[in-house]
């Protein structure tokens, strides 16, 4: 790839004790990226990964000025 830029990235993990749940590990946007639907999609791709994983559950966390989000 050249010439692309990387606007975010996501790590969702999934336990292997039941009751399974998925664990959203990182979830981050790039500056120049921000503001534009970035996290919404990832967040998307996460929850269908928790999803097609079997995930009862889905753990979220994160530092205060994120909480809006």
């Amino acid at each position: 790839m050249t010439g692309e830029k990387l606007a975010g990235a996501i790590v969702v993990t999934v336990s292997k004790k039941k009751p399974l749940t998925a664990n959203l590990q990182l979830l981050h946007t790039f500056y120049e990226f921000r503001g534009r639907g970035v996290a919404s999609l990832l967040c998307e791709y996460g929850l269908q990964y928790a999803f097609e994983n079997k995930a009862e559950y889905f753990r979220v966390s994160s530092e205060l000025d994120a909480v809006p989000f």
